[in-house]
């Protein structure tokens, strides 16, 4: 996926499990916060959301630092980057650009099992995509 290093305009990811455009799992990245000087910043640049009811205020509020982290394979912000989202039962780890350790790993929050599977993009932004591959597991 690719997205730009436009500060709070570039929000790019997967929706999975999606029950209407409402109410879904989601990964996404903010590629805009991949480099940021700012370490509190840098540390919220791959998150996992589960809505309705856990957005990412949410989370952030209840549980800080918890569904969302750095990404350890740092790509360019403006560049395409490859994404792998595993998902096993509740288990949720992302990978970034072919990384043996996930740059997140979460337990999935919504009890939804089944779905339809998204591009997401959030915040209005734009972002690109290609090469989508799903293997069920």
């Amino acid at each position: 996926m690719k997205g730009e290093d436009l500060m709070g305009q570039s929000f790019v990811g997967i929706a999975f499990h999606v029950q209407s455009n409402n109410a879904y799992d989601a990964i996404y990245f903010r590629p805009f916060n991949f480099f940021n000087a700012d370490t509190a910043r840098r540390s919220r640049a791959v998150q996992y959301i589960a809505m309705p009811d856990f957005p990412w205020e949410k989370l952030r509020k209840d549980s800080p630092g918890k569904y969302e982290n750095t990404v350890t394979a740092v790509p360019d912000p403006n560049a395409w980057f490859h994404v792998k989202i595993q998902i096993k039962g509740k288990d949720i780890q992302v990978f970034v650009n072919d990384e043996k350790s996930s740059c997140l790993s979460v337990q999935k929050l919504s009890s939804h099992t089944t779905g339809a599977i998204a591009l997401w993009v959030g915040n209005n932004s734009s972002g690109s995509f290609a090469n989508l591959k799903i293997t069920p597991q």
